[in-house]
């Protein structure tokens, strides 16, 4: 031991000595162990000796010294949230980061990473939280000179195309993802948010978020909750890392004349609110060069702006001055050196307020304030609304010409529930006055199982809307048996045990209170025991008027994923229907063996006749033999024609009829093949035209996913083919001629299943169908 040099020298060469000597006495001493059992034994008492006896204070004298020689502070778990000085993932001591930025760190830790790419067995990056990068375009940079160092080869020997890489990044409002990242795209939770806007209803959302203050008791609007729970962030979880930003900051206005004055206190508060109110993620200040982005300028101008207006009684400088620092606006007087701790500060501040955000955003305001949860999903907005067909077609335009090749997702393993069950509640939108009047008689028909603490009800209003929407769904439409109701309970409970927690009111995760959770928890077995088998009954009644409009959402959802411009993305278990939650629920094992042979069933009754097959599966709705029919066509088309829809040209196509504004289509076209995808929008609406949310559907038929089209048609530009061969259906299709355009009938389209996904049947193309 006396050759390990003292731990106080940190030079290389002390540093690589005592990490050798350390290796050899460690050996030595295991040597020892072994074959001397006094040694053991002397070993082991010394060890009692020193990890001290419960109830003897000095007892632990000897190891406090132990720890205090060693190079870093052994510390409660708590401490961590008031004292940190280093960079951690979120909020989780375990898990520091490196500054992946230096050259040596980055080519250590990607060692594996370049291996794998060398051999061919990996074709693609998928980077998580880049936003927590000093310089998120360098790394994407860094990852293709790596990929072109590996000496990556094609199967045909031809030139290496970039590595395939998608960045896990959080666009906001109308932020677009930074053009000069070397990413193909993003991992989709941006188009996942764009497909919840198409699908849900804007007037129904408008008039859902009218009635959640009566419903909720949410006094809050959206942008108030942004904020505060973005300060709550930036107050407790991150603290740490703001009272270091804080401090640095304090340093560089003490070195100025105008802003000695700025006390550290003042400092952290006024940061805490500039980064609250920052709209974005994260501002990208340049780590070379002295000049912020025009976009920089206006989303820090603006959080300034937000939060001078949100703290009338503080100094209007002290914001002034922050930013000035975010945006390099120094004084001509500051040297190099000070001049580089203001860019210092601006890029940690930077890596920091994604953190805060995400922090805030997802994990707490997201379970605080959900007027209708579908539309609460990871990328989303908190007053997101319905998107109108025509700028859902302006984006994916935009989309198809900028970034073809991104993930087209809509379940995650970070989904906050997964796109069956946003599909289902989506349909809430169509019917805002019906969904009202549940929710109240559901809550007047158990109030019997509320608790009361301090005459306050538990669970709060809010919790209780939550709940119905969590139940309305996941509710499973085929019933359940003793075991399967047990199971179904357990994982409602476990969710609501976590959305309480994650929303921070009442108990969190840090201060769990156990007896407010177990009394929510009561109550979500209470109503969901024998018990309340009335209310159990009018739910069954309410989820079966609106699961089929829920279904049609989840097929009109998969084939989009397939076929809008993107690459589409299946997460596990979603191949059939797929009732999820949030993690861990989202988790649970797969049955694939289940699917497997869904899947090969599926395939042999295709085989011989794909029309025959289709309407025998449809026939048995809402089988989930449905989903993997859909997907299947979907896909197999996609692999024949992959031009068509990785560089197709993408064109929207409009509806004529009584039905038109329940159409939803597009073209893609590449050369001399093309594909039209048709899906139904607002379904429930449609079959229950002029009869009121809560009567019967007007269907032409006993098929519950059947609609009165009438004469609704949809319109093909004059040159398009006159014959069409649904891929999902299996149906031939003749268009016919009108003036200067081509029509489909919207019946003919969906007389099988309630999608459609048509290819042009030429002469060129036939041989390749």
């Amino acid at each position: 031991l006396s050759h390990l040099p003292p731990c106080d020298q940190r030079g290389g060469m002390s540093m690589r000595e005592r990490y050798r000597e350390q290796r050899i006495a460690r050996r030595r001493l295991g040597h020892l162990v072994d074959k001397r059992p006094q040694v053991h034994q002397a070993l082991q008492h010394a060890v009692d000796e020193v990890n001290g006896v419960p109830g003897e204070p000095s007892s632990f004298n000897r190891l406090e010294e132990l720890l205090n020689a060693q190079c870093y502070r052994l510390a409660y778990w708590r401490v961590a949230s008031d004292e940190i000085n280093y960079r951690r993932f979120f909020d989780v001591n375990e898990l520091a980061a490196i500054r992946v930025e230096d050259p040596r760190v980055f080519h250590t830790v990607h060692q594996l990473v370049g291996e794998l790419l060398a051999q061919n067995l990996v074709t693609g990056l998928r980077i998580d939280h880049p936003d927590g990068l000093l310089d998120p375009g360098q790394y994407f940079h860094n990852l293709q000179t790596l990929f072109r160092r590996s000496g990556a080869k094609s199967d045909e020997g031809a030139a290496v195309p970039p590595l395939y890489v998608v960045a896990e990044k959080i666009l906001s409002g109308e932020e677009q993802l930074p053009a000069d990242w070397a990413v193909q795209g993003t991992t989709g939770y941006d188009f996942l948010n764009l497909v919840n806007r198409l699908l849900v209803h804007a007037d129904g959302v408008r008039e859902i978020r009218s009635h959640y203050e009566e419903l909720s008791g949410v006094e809050e609007t959206a942008a108030e909750v942004f904020y505060e729970s973005k300060k709550e962030a930036a107050s407790v979880a991150m603290l740490s890392e703001m009272q270091m930003l804080a401090a640095r900051l304090y340093r560089i206005a003490q070195r100025q004349r105008a802003s000695r004055d700025f006390t550290l206190p003042t400092l952290l508060r006024a940061l805490q609110e500039v980064v609250s109110c920052l709209q974005v993620y994260r501002t990208y200040v340049p780590p070379r060069g002295w000049e912020a982005g025009e976009e920089d300028h206006r989303r820090i101008g603006l959080a300034v702006r937000l939060a001078k207006r949100r703290n009338p009684s503080m100094s209007r400088s002290l914001f002034d001055f922050i930013a000035s620092v975010l945006l390099l606006q120094f004084p001509a007087t500051l040297d190099h050196e000070q001049r580089e701790a203001w860019r210092h500060f601006a890029l940690k501040l930077q890596q920091v307020s994604g953190p805060i955000a995400a922090k805030g955003v997802e994990d707490t305001a997201f379970y605080r304030y959900y007027p209708l949860a579908s539309l609460n999903e990871v990328g989303g907005e908190l007053d997101a609304g319905g998107l109108s067909a025509d700028e859902f077609h302006r984006l994916m335009q935009h989309r198809a010409a900028a970034w073809p090749h991104g993930i087209s997702a809509s379940s995650t393993h970070d989904a906050k529930r997964s796109e069956d069950v946003r599909a289902r509640l989506h349909v809430l939108s169509e019917m805002p006055q019906a969904w009202k009047d549940a929710v109240l008689l559901w809550r007047q028909m158990n109030r019997r199982w509320l608790q009361d603490l301090e005459g306050e009800p538990i669970p709060d209003a809010n919790e209780e809307y939550l709940l119905y929407q969590s139940l309305v769904g996941t509710w499973p439409v085929e019933g359940m048996d003793d075991e399967q109701r047990a199971n179904y309970t357990d994982r409602i409970a476990q969710y609501m045990e976590k959305a309480l927690r994650e929303a921070k009111l009442h108990t969190s995760w840090m201060n769990p209170s156990e007896d407010y959770e177990a009394a929510v928890i009561d109550f979500v077995r209470k109503i969901l025991s024998p018990e309340a088998a009335a209310f159990q009954a009018d739910l069954s009644q309410f989820v079966a008027s609106i699961a089929d409009a829920g279904f049609v959402n989840a097929l009109s959802q998969a084939l989009l994923k397939i076929t809008l411009p993107g690459v589409s993305d299946f997460y596990q278990g979603t191949e059939l229907w797929d009732f999820s939650l949030v993690d861990p629920d989202n988790r649970r094992p797969v049955d694939f063996t289940e699917r497997r042979s869904a899947l090969d069933l599926l395939e042999r009754e295709l085989r011989d006749d794909a029309e025959a097959g289709a309407r025998r599966v449809a026939a048995n709705w809402p089988d989930p033999r449905i989903k993997l029919l859909v997907t299947l066509r979907a896909l197999t088309r996609r692999n024949q024609w992959p031009e068509v829809f990785t560089s197709g040209q993408y064109i929207p196509l409009a509806a004529t009829g009584d039905a038109a504004d329940h159409l939803f289509a597009f073209e893609r076209h590449h050369e001399n093949r093309c594909v039209v995808v048709a899906t139904p929008r607002h379904f429930h609406q449609l079959t229950h035209r002029g009869s009121g949310q809560n009567a019967s559907p007007s269907q032409t038929s006993a098929h519950p996913a059947r609609a009165d089209w009438g004469d609704t048609r949809l319109a093909l530009p004059a040159d398009s083919p006159r014959t069409w061969r649904c891929e999902i259906s299996g149906r031939t299709l003749q268009a016919t001629a009108d003036d200067d355009t081509l029509n489909l009938r919207a019946a003919d389209l969906f007389d099988i299943l309630p999608v459609a996904l048509l290819s042009a049947v030429t002469k060129t193309a036939a041989k390749d169908a």
